[in-house]
């Protein structure tokens, strides 16, 4: 659950072209919940968790000159959310919400502005998230930075109707340096088959 507040503080007038035409900033306040269930054949467990956590954000507008190129930059960074459960923790790893940050520009492009590419990168602190590991010489989890390109392109099909057509691609970096020794988090070891 999440509340949140944003303004917009415009630095030109609108409809004016030209550098700098807005800053906005927000923030946000969230209540987490989670709820978990262990169940073999001679136990069952439930445990439920709250936790606070939080996020700002800000988007500045770069460039306007309100016919044919736009361009915003973003950044939001989003706090990890830590959750106590009362479960013993040799049952099973549990991670917490990792901590991000965000960054990219969004440009538009043509007359009337239809075309719209994204370019964003993401850093996850998932060492934060995981345990060291309790035998020596295994590697424990990383952070990850992922980079993506997006492209949409707006389509007046009628009066009323829209389409947006869209194709990207993501590089996801695997939280690990080398998939044939994966990390550990405590005494458990990730195995992917």
């Amino acid at each position: 659950i999440r509340v949140a507040f944003a303004y917009d503080f415009r630095l030109r007038e609108g409809g004016e072209e030209g550098w700098l035409s807005h800053v906005s900033i927000g923030g946000g306040l969230d209540l987490g919940f989670m709820r978990w269930r262990y169940k073999s054949t001679d136990q069952d467990t439930t445990d439920t968790t709250t936790s606070l956590g939080c996020g700002l954000g800000a988007l500045v507008g770069v460039y306007d000159n309100t016919k044919s190129v736009r361009v915003n930059f973003g950044l939001a960074y989003q706090s990890g959310v830590k959750y106590d459960f009362d479960i013993a923790p040799d049952i099973l790893p549990a991670f917490d919400m990792p901590q991000q940050l965000n960054a990219g520009f969004t440009f538009y492009l043509l007359e009337g502005m239809p075309l719209r590419i994204t370019l964003d990168s993401q850093w996850i602190d998932w060492s934060a998230t995981s345990e060291t590991p309790l035998f020596a010489g295994h590697p424990s989890f990383e952070d990850a930075v992922n980079f993506s390109v997006g492209f949409e392109y707006r389509i007046h099909a009628s009066e009323t109707v829209f389409l947006y057509p869209r194709a990207g691609i993501r590089r996801f970096d695997a939280p690990w340096d080398n998939a044939d020794d994966l990390p550990m988090t405590g005494a458990f070891k990730l195995v992917l088959d």
